[in-house]
């Protein structure tokens, strides 16, 4: 190559660095270049602005990080990850602004390797993302705030479930006292009357009569003392739900003739008193639908445990 054509490559090149400088002290993001060894090659007019620093002070100088320190560990490790299969890798951190005052900010660091994969310099550049990060920052605490609230509201909503099921239990108890005191009682004279009135000389007709309406009031004493436990089960208020749950299977066979087979992993215990009562009544409502409209002998109650996450 002649001294002419050495000599307008050299032009060429400083025309191209030259406009390469142009090109990057344009630009309104924060742009550095540092050797391997971590100092300055160049620094463009919008870091010196944003670090107050003069470029003669930085070119030259090792990089001192201006980062908040709890990032800088986080910053180290993804710098360490630069090689020439990942030449690129992006950082979101804090750092300080001339003014002292804390800003995040998006680097995006680049890597340049010799053929051999040595590291020879990376070239930052970043931008201003403290808005993002406020905005991201409002909606977490936005978010936090909905879930206490809900959080909050649940737990209202449970309790008022738990009080509600504690006074349906307690009316249920009432309503059964009342069927014990009241109906019960006046059966049980009904029943008394009745066993007067069959010592009584009836026509054969009248005895025929009398022993009916005997079967069907001593029906209606049974089914009233059964509605009455099934109202307010002492089995299940002393011994818990699984005895309950068996005591009701063979209620049901009495009643109804159904064939209750009770399924129990385990103890079936740990329930709190108000959930075994809302247990023990679905199991009720269901077994009731069952003899009354699915047209079958025979039904289980399958109680087991589920894994919580």
């Amino acid at each position: 190559m002649s001294p002419a054509d050495l000599e307008g490559r050299h032009l060429r090149e400083l025309l191209g660095e030259a406009r390469y400088r142009a090109v990057l002290e344009g630009q309104t993001e924060l742009i550095s270049r540092l050797r391997a060894d971590g100092s300055y090659l160049f620094v463009n007019e919008a870091y010196c602005r944003f670090f107050g620093r003069s470029r003669a002070s930085l070119i030259g100088a090792s990089w001192r990080p201006v980062a908040h320190a709890d990032d800088l560990p986080m910053i180290e490790a993804a710098l360490a990850g630069l090689s020439p299969a990942q030449p690129v890798v992006n950082v979101e951190n804090r750092v300080f602004s001339a003014n002292g005052e804390l800003r995040w900010m998006q680097f995006v660091n680049r890597g340049f390797f010799d053929g051999a994969g040595r590291l020879l310099e990376i070239q930052s550049v970043g931008r201003d993302i403290t808005e993002r990060k406020l905005a991201e920052l409002a909606e977490r605490e936005a978010n936090e705030q909905l879930e206490r609230r809900v959080a909050e509201r649940t737990a209202e909503l449970r309790k008022l479930a738990v009080d509600m099921t504690l006074a349906e239990e307690n009316e249920r108890r009432e309503i059964a006292r009342d069927l014990h005191d009241d109906l019960g009682q006046l059966l049980h004279v009904v029943r008394i009357k009745l066993e007067m009135l069959g010592r009584m000389k009836l026509s054969q007709d009248g005895g025929a009569m009398l022993r009916q309406i005997e079967l069907l009031v001593a029906d209606a004493s049974s089914r009233v003392r059964s509605l009455t436990a099934q109202l307010s089960p002492p089995v299940l208020e002393k011994l818990g739900l699984v005895p309950a749950l068996y005591w009701l299977a063979a209620e049901f066979g009495e009643l109804y003739g159904l064939d209750v087979a009770v399924v129990a992993d385990g103890e079936g215990g740990g329930f709190a008193p108000v959930q075994s009562s809302l247990l023990f009544r679905c199991a009720r409502e269901l077994l009731v639908n069952v003899a009354r409209h699915a047209g079958c002998a025979a039904a289980s109650v399958s109680l087991r445990p589920t894994p919580t996450a």
